[in-house]
């Protein structure tokens, strides 16, 4: 026996999904889009900047970014090169009571 409505009499069956119901399923289930990373820039004191002014100023930023990167990069490699190549004078204790500089004691010994 199927169910009834108490007030209305109608049988309570399931009817199928309308396109609605597929649309904002998909909306609140879906696969979400990733936001696309939009460079921020605050460039008021400019006035009007356009689109390709903003991406050149974003590439030269991230340029700039990884430039800095190497270089500590290679600062840190001619620690360890320092490190390796000295082993055996460095047995007298340094300040921090380290048989190894830090890198910070290794930038003082060889001034940089």
């Amino acid at each position: 026996m199927t169910a009834r409505n108490d007030i209305t009499g109608d049988a309570l069956r399931t009817k199928g999904s309308t396109d609605a119901y597929r649309s904002g399923w998909d909306r609140i289930f879906g696969k979400k889009e990733e936001p696309k990373e939009e460079p921020v820039f605050h460039l008021r004191s400019y006035g009007d900047v356009s689109a390709a002014d903003i991406e050149a100023l974003a590439k030269a930023k991230k340029e700039a970014e990884e430039l800095a990167r190497q270089e500590a990069d290679a600062l840190r490699q001619e620690w360890w090169k320092y490190c390796a190549d000295n082993q055996s004078t460095l047995s007298v204790e340094l300040s921090s009571g380290n048989l190894v500089p830090t890198f910070e004691e290794w930038r003082k010994l060889v001034g940089r």
